[in-house]
């Protein structure tokens, strides 16, 4: 049943869900590292198991010395660490820094927005990324 204004997604209007949560059982972060050659050490980062998953590499900038960022979720601190070393290993960062998620909104991170790269227009849930 959809109550409080809220769709059948849980996200109610242009606003989300209700409020921000801490992260569910596992430990989520956004690795931030310097590669020499960032195009192709993104291209080994790609890296899932049952007790970690890199969603993605990409290559940034605006980030002082770093120029590659990772989203990582993982099951808890020590695949957390395995993930990281994981990145330091394929990018030759001995010293990433690890921005560990505390807070997320909204409460379901599949319901956050995605816009598409070609129109530019929101995709909503999960729409490319």
């Amino acid at each position: 049943m959809v109550g409080e204004g809220k769709s059948e997604t849980g996200m109610a209007g242009a606003e989300g869900t209700s409020s921000p949560q801490p992260p569910r059982n596992h430990a989520r972060a956004w690795v931030l590292a310097r590669a020499e050659k960032p195009a192709e050490a993104v291209k080994k980062l790609w890296h899932g198991d049952a007790s970690h998953m890199i969603v993605r590499a990409e290559v940034i900038k605006g980030a002082g010395p770093k120029n590659i960022i990772v989203p990582v979720d993982a099951a808890n601190g020590d695949q957390l660490k395995e993930a990281v070393r994981i990145i330091k290993r394929d990018t030759g960062d001995d010293d990433p820094t690890v921005a560990e998620v505390t807070l997320h909104y909204p409460s379901r991170p599949g319901e956050g927005r995605d816009l598409s790269p070609e129109e530019g227009q929101i995709l909503g849930r999960n729409g490319w990324g």
